[in-house]
């Protein structure tokens, strides 16, 4: 599952189970600021767990 995929489903639920309205409208700013959230979990997933990196990841 991509970070597209998964921050489309955290949006969707936020626009479900949230106190708030998501705009549509704006769906990109909301999907793009959920994706960098993503990457940051990874990063200190990575951080606490250095051998769950991948080859690629460990690289970096």
């Amino acid at each position: 599952m991509t970070k597209l995929e998964k921050a489309q489903i955290i949006l969707e639920a936020i626009d479900k189970h949230a106190p708030t309205c998501v705009d549509w409208n704006l769906d990109d700013l909301w999907l793009e600021a959920i994706m960098h959230g993503l990457s940051e979990i990874r990063v200190a997933e990575l951080k606490e767990t250095p051998e769950a990196a991948t080859s690629r990841e460990s690289s970096k």
